[in-house]
């Protein structure tokens, strides 16, 4: 699927009937072993084999970009840093937002001390109840592996089990052996932008509690509390996690006619002289006096209440201007770390293309 997207992609750009430049492997190591003018990877496989392709190709010389989560696992990700700093390849996690005017004008706002020192944080999301189910007991009989899946392969480092229809497609988000859950799909977004609002590092403390737990499959919902503790720049901070369609507390100043959030989904700092409400990823920025009066700041735009509708290379140059500078941000280190002494081109370089697609034949596991 993943070659056809590519092929269709430059085959419309190049005014062709068809394109035949993209080479699809269903090993990463084969595309490793066999394309050695490769001058970079991007992972978009399902979280479980995020750390150990990216390690493998930083370790075979190539840059890389790799779908968030950064890895399966803390010390998946701690191992990532250190190959990276050990090969000095340019690396990305798919953090758009990092970019995006919305995130960097939350950080101004905070920074002006519009609503004083920040004490506490609400953030909630609706999935994964509104997109894939959390929650399952684990399948106790198997499907029929369908044609041109290896499953095998799929399965890479995870334990060997039946293939079935609860994991696959999709779904796999839900299983802890193969994906992080509601935290580790929509965490970073929205952590991200409070992160570099507010200043985060470790928390001293963690609660959490949850709907009905199950030995494989992440609850369908959930609430965890971090308490950080106080730096130089901020008092000590309360920052809560809420998703599946559990929400905080709704502010007592806030009209009755007027939304928490946007779209089931949003975060609240708190401060001493007020609050900052906005969308998931800090879009619809609103300051929320405690008389309760609601102002908006840089006059909010209209913005997208749904940011996760993501533009598709198959459907043409509709990617945001954060989408773009975030992919451009990786380019450009590539070329900074392959060619120091130049400065940045203006135009693109012409990169080969190949794809990784585990369900054409079947491999055997190592």
């Amino acid at each position: 699927m993943a070659q056809g997207i590519v092929n269709a992609f430059y085959a419309r750009e190049r005014g062709k009937a068809g394109y035949n430049g993209c080479a699809a492997y269903e090993d990463f190591r084969e595309l490793l072993s066999k394309e050695r003018d490769l001058d970079a990877v991007i992972v978009s496989t399902p979280d479980h084999w995020h750390g150990l392709i990216a390690i493998a190709a930083m370790r075979a010389g190539k840059h890389v970009y790799s779908q968030k989560p950064m890895a399966h696992s803390v010390w998946e990700c701690r191992e990532m840093v250190r190959v990276a700093a050990e090969t000095g390849r340019a690396t990305q996690v798919s953090i758009f937002n990092s970019d995006s005017v919305a995130s960097k004008q939350v950080h101004d706002l905070l920074k002006s001390g519009v609503i004083g020192p920040v004490r506490s944080i609400n953030i909630w999301t609706k999935r994964a109840s509104a997109f894939w189910k959390q929650g399952l007991a684990t399948p106790s009989h198997a499907d029929p592996i369908p044609d041109g899946l290896n499953w095998e392969m799929w399965l890479g480092p995870a334990p060997m089990r039946p293939f079935s229809r609860e994991y696959l497609p999709f779904v796999w988000r839900a299983w802890h052996d193969f994906g992080c859950g509601t935290l580790g799909d929509m965490g970073e977004y929205g952590f991200d932008t409070i992160s570099r609002a507010v200043g985060l590092q470790a928390a001293e403390r963690i609660e959490a509690s949850s709907t009905d737990l199950f030995p494989d499959c992440y609850p369908m919902a959930s609430a965890v509390h971090f308490r950080i503790a106080k730096t130089e720049s901020r008092p000590e901070l309360e920052l809560n996690w809420y998703d599946g369609g559990i929400e905080p507390r709704r502010p007592q100043e806030l009209a009755d006619d007027a939304a928490m959030g946007t779209g089931g989904e949003g975060v609240i700092y708190t401060g001493d002289d007020g609050k900052v409400m906005t969308a998931f990823m800090g879009e619809n920025r609103r300051v929320m006096a405690k008389d309760g009066k609601m102002t908006t700041p840089f006059g909010n735009p209209v913005e997208k209440a749904e940011p996760f509708q993501a533009a598709r290379p198959e459907l043409g140059g509709s990617a945001s201007g954060a989408d773009a500078a975030h992919y451009l941000e990786w380019i450009r280190a590539r070329q900074g770390a392959l060619q120091p002494a130049q400065t940045t081109p203006t135009r693109l370089p012409s990169w080969k293309l190949c794809c990784l697609d585990v369900s054409l034949s079947e491999l055997t596991r190592d």
